[in-house]
């Protein structure tokens, strides 16, 4: 797997250069989306211990960016500086006609102390993807995935797999939805990993969708 130039831009991958005292790491779904020729709305930018998020997190607000939101793993922080509109998906995108060098969002999270301890953990095989900071040695950054991560974005299809710490039913149901909408698809045995009494049968994605969506709103604790 390889990025191109526009790709890395989109990324901000030199934007994490900024944090020259730690090692980090984008992870994810941002990366995803990219190789879908989309421009990711934020980043996620992992750090090998909290420490060292927390150091860059002070960094962040030193440069203009301000806290939004927080949880035990992840810190939001925006661009207070340089906001603009987000941008349109990359296809047929001139990328002169933008002048962003950083991302308007960015969440700081420590989950797991190396990419590849990090991209395991997460839940489906489309987003197990890092791509480590640029170095005189690595100028565009190293990628690292696990072994099926390239065949399943080309073919569109998610497999559910990883230790994500977030085990909430109704939040993994939202990340379904999300990539759905994506165009991805889901087998109903890959459904049922997380979720009981699910239906023997799916005709389309829409009853996919439809389904989820309806598991969400009569969740009971």
């Amino acid at each position: 797997m390889t990025l191109s130039k526009i790709q890395r831009d989109a990324l901000y991958l030199n934007f994490i250069k900024t944090f020259s005292n730690t090692d980090c790491w984008i992870a994810g779904g941002a990366i995803t989306n990219v190789f879908l020729n989309c421009q990711p709305r934020d980043i996620d930018l992992y750090f090998p211990s909290t420490l060292a998020r927390d150091n860059a997190v002070k960094t962040a607000l030193d440069i203009g960016y301000e806290i939004i939101n927080a949880g035990p793993l992840f810190i939001t922080l925006k661009d207070k500086l340089n906001v603009e509109p987000y941008m349109i998906p990359l296809s047929g995108w001139d990328k002169s006609t933008n002048s962003r060098t950083r991302p308007i969002i960015f969440d700081a999270i420590h989950l797991g102390n190396t990419p590849h301890e990090t991209i395991m953990k997460f839940d489906f095989t489309i987003n197990q993807i890092a791509i480590t900071k640029p170095t005189l040695a690595h100028p565009d950054g190293t990628l690292i995935s696990s072994s099926t991560t390239q065949e399943d974005i080309i073919a569109k299809q998610m497999r559910i797999t990883g230790n994500h710490p977030n085990r909430f039913l109704p939040n993994k149901a939202r990340q379904i939805i999300k990539n759905l909408l994506k165009g991805f698809t889901i087998h109903r045995d890959e459904l049922a990993k997380w979720f009981e009494n699910v239906p023997k049968k799916f005709n389309t994605s829409q009853d996919q969708f439809n389904w989820l969506v309806n598991y969400i709103i009569t969740y009971k604790r």
